[in-house]
């Protein structure tokens, strides 16, 4: 019996751990999506600085990689 009264006791507990590290994992997921939202930012600014078209043109493609990532660590976040 009294392994069945202590039953419920880890699972509640274990929840908790499982919430809280889900929370963590959101809130990582969301710093890096922040940190690839100042990249974007910045190759977009560095296309228009650009001193030839094939500068811009790889600026451009960086941007494409980071949107994907973006892309990719918001669908993990939804799924957290």
């Amino acid at each position: 019996m009294r392994g069945d009264t202590n039953l419920p006791h880890f699972y509640s507990n274990r929840r908790i751990v499982t919430d809280m590290d889900r929370s963590q994992r959101v809130q990582q997921l969301d710093w890096e999506i922040s940190q690839l939202s100042i990249a974007i930012d910045y190759y977009e600014g560095a296309v228009y600085s650009a001193l030839s078209q094939k500068e811009a043109k790889e600026h451009k493609q960086s941007i494409c990689d980071l949107t994907r990532q973006v892309k990719e660590m918001e669908a993990k976040r939804d799924l957290c």
